[in-house]
C-alpha cells in the first residue's frame, strides 16, 4: 500500500508525463511521412469558363508570392499549375490579377509539414460591389439594345448580333441568326441575371494582348456605341452568352 507522500507525488506527476506525451506528439506531426521536414504547395490556376469550353485558364501577370509578408516567389501565370518545395512554416500570401485586371490576394498558413493544395480563381469578380449599371437594367419600357459580336482567328470567323428588347415590363431577345426561323424569346431571371453579369465583366475586357484571336464587341443604346476588343483568350464572353441566351 502506497503512502500519502507516493500519492501526492503521483498526483503532480501524471500532468507532467501528459505535457511531455502532447509536446512529443505534435513534433511527430511536424514530420512528413518520410520523416524529413518539408511541407509544398500547390497552387492551381482555375477559370471556370475557360474549363468549361476545355481550354486551360490563363492569368497574362505574374502571380506573386509572400511568406510571411515578404517577396519569396513569382511565379507564371500562364501556367496551371504550381508546386512550391520545400517550404518552412509561416504565412504564405499568393497576390494575382483576375482577367478583369482586379487585384486578388489568398493567404495559407503552414503549420505541419505536409502537402497543402488551394486554387486561385481568374475569372473572380465581385458583381454586388460593381458601380456600373448595365444596360438591361437601364432599359425602359419599348426600348430596345443590340449586343453585336465578332470572334476571329487565323482559321476561324463568327458573328452574330443579340438584340435585347423590354415590353411591358418582361424582356426579350433575338439572335440575328435566328430570324427568321425563331421569333424573340422571353428572358427568364436566370437569363436576365446572365446578361447582366456579361455587361459588367465586359467593362474590364478591353485590352491589348497579342492574340492571333480576337473577340469584338459592340454595345449600341440610344444612339451611342462602345466597342470592346478582347485577346485574352480567357473569357470568351460570345460563346458563354450564346450558349445560355
Amino acid at each position: 500500500m502506497k503512502s500519502i507522500e507516493e500519492i501526492h507525488s503521483m498526483k503532480y506527476r501524471y500532468p507532467v508525463i501528459f505535457l511531455i506525451i502532447i509536446v512529443l506528439s505534435c513534433t511527430a506531426v511536424l514530420k512528413s511521412s518520410t520523416g524529413l521536414n518539408i511541407a509544398s504547395l500547390r497552387i492551381e490556376i482555375t477559370n471556370t469558363r475557360a474549363s468549361y469550353l476545355g481550354m486551360l485558364p490563363l492569368l497574362y501577370d505574374s502571380i506573386i508570392v509572400l511568406k510571411n509578408n515578404m517577396p519569396f516567389r513569382i511565379l507564371d501565370g500562364t501556367k496551371a499549375v504550381h508546386t512550391l518545395s520545400p517550404l518552412d512554416t509561416g504565412l504564405y500570401t499568393i497576390h494575382y490579377r483576375s482577367i478583369y485586371k482586379k487585384e486578388e490576394s489568398k493567404t495559407i498558413y503552414i503549420s505541419t509539414f505536409k502537402s497543402y493544395n488551394t486554387s486561385i480563381c481568374a475569372d473572380s469578380l465581385d458583381y454586388k460591389n460593381e458601380t456600373y449599371i448595365p444596360i438591361i437594367n437601364q432599359l425602359q419600357d419599348k426600348e430596345r439594345y443590340t449586343i453585336a459580336m465578332q470572334t476571329s482567328g487565323c482559321f476561324n470567323f463568327e458573328s452574330d448580333t443579340l438584340t435585347i428588347h423590354k415590353r411591358k415590363g418582361k424582356y426579350y431577345a433575338t439572335w440575328q441568326s435566328d430570324v427568321p426561323t425563331k421569333h424573340s424569346q422571353y428572358l427568364t431571371p436566370k437569363q436576365i441575371e446572365t446578361i447582366r453579369k456579361f455587361e459588367l465583366e465586359l467593362n474590364y475586357m478591353n485590352n491589348k494582348y497579342r492574340s492571333t484571336t480576337k473577340d469584338t464587341y459592340t454595345i449600341s443604346f440610344r444612339e451611342k456605341t462602345h466597342t470592346f476588343v478582347d485577346g485574352s483568350l480567357s473569357w470568351f464572353g460570345y460563346f458563354h452568352l450564346r450558349g445560355k441566351i
